[in-house]
């Protein structure tokens, strides 16, 4: 996958993680971390640290596993990005 795939694909999700309302705890807690890891691969449209990348991939697995029922096309897009993560060898 291609930076500009990725980014495009980061900035949609993030429009998308904006529209959730009304959240518990643990849900906004693992909103704020995938919001701060997708933040840090948007604001370095270069070279992005495997490190970064990583934790990415982190916290998308765990929002995929938390918000799969009750946000099945949220983690459809996850799951994408996170396919597109492994392709790349992260």
């Amino acid at each position: 996958m291609k930076n500009k795939d990725l980014h495009d694909s980061l900035s949609h999700l993030h429009s998308e993680l904006k529209k959730i309302k009304h959240v518990d705890k643990t849900s906004s807690e693992l909103l704020k971390k995938l919001e701060v890891d997708i933040q840090r691969v948007l604001e370095n449209p270069g070279d992005v640290p495997d490190n970064h990348h990583k934790s990415l991939l982190a916290s998308l697995e765990k929002s995929v596993e938390h918000f799969e029922a009750s946000h099945p096309a949220l983690t459809s897009l996850m799951t994408q990005i996170i396919a597109n993560l492994e392709a790349m060898g992260i």
